[in-house]
């Protein structure tokens, strides 16, 4: 395969550890193949773009108490009081 060929994919899955050694996460990146010029492990070098989030609420993973069935955060209310904020299970 020529070397500097742009090939646009999409990312379908980012694990969820980061290798120690190297600092990098694997991600598993679809793209059409029809030549069958992409092989099994193949390196590439990899550019991500990606739009700008509006209104996001970012919490600290710390923040979330997981109970088996979902995820649940307190928000504070003032004068003591906390109210909880269910959400769905998902892996992280």
């Amino acid at each position: 395969m020529a070397s500097g060929r742009v090939i646009d994919g999409t990312i379908a899955y980012l694990y969820p550890t980061m290798e120690n050694e190297t600092r990098t996460v694997k991600a598993r990146i679809e793209v059409a193949n029809p030549a069958m010029e992409l092989k099994p492990a193949m390196y590439a070098n990899v550019s991500i773009t990606a739009g700008v989030a509006e209104e996001t609420l970012a919490i600290p993973m710390t923040a979330l108490l997981n109970s088996g069935k979902g995820q649940t955060v307190f928000v504070a209310l003032g004068e003591g009081r906390f109210a909880p904020r269910y959400g769905e299970k998902r892996c992280a």
